[in-house]
């Protein structure tokens, strides 16, 4: 899918913040001036700023005080500015400094995620069960774009769902 990308035959796709390692990967240069860069989708209303995305969430079954130091610190700086330093990652984390991300696709992600206009809403693949989300839902939408009918791929990937 980067191949397109890079090589100019294909002019636009809705991809996350990480894609630019595939562009790289594919020959191609990502950053302001170069082959790739990306943009907000623009809003409905005027001045609207929302993004979609995935997201971690820690949570703890012992409320023991070595337990909340890793939940405190899972949530400082330090570990978002840490872990955004290893590359592939961004982080809301208001304490986070976008120049640690290691590409320019990155630290503007985090600069728009840092930013109060920005409302944030979890991509709802990411939020069905595997079956579906990666499942029949990624090749239902992959299908209709590719020119399937609307009805046959709803109906494919309504019989993803799991029964229980």
């Amino acid at each position: 899918m980067a191949t397109p990308i890079s090589n100019g035959t294909c002019a636009l796709t809705h991809q996350a913040s990480f894609f630019d390692g595939f562009i790289k990967d594919a020959g191609g240069t990502v950053g302001p001036d170069a082959d790739v860069w990306a943009f907000i989708t623009p809003s409905v209303k005027a001045g609207g700023q929302a993004v979609t995305g995935g997201g971690e969430i820690v949570g703890a079954f012992s409320d023991d005080a070595d337990t909340q130091k890793v939940l405190e610190y899972l949530s400082s700086a330090d570990w978002a500015n840490s872990r955004v330093g290893l590359g592939g990652v961004i982080s809301a984390n208001k304490g986070l400094d976008a120049s640690k991300a290691t590409s320019p696709i990155l630290q503007e992600a985090i600069t728009i995620l840092q930013d109060p206009k920005t409302t944030f809403r979890f991509d709802g693949s990411d939020l069905m069960p595997g079956a579906v989300g990666s499942g029949t839902f990624w090749k239902g939408i992959v299908s209709w774009i590719n020119g399937t009918p609307t009805d046959e791929v709803l109906t494919s990937i309504e019989a993803g769902w799991p029964s229980k």
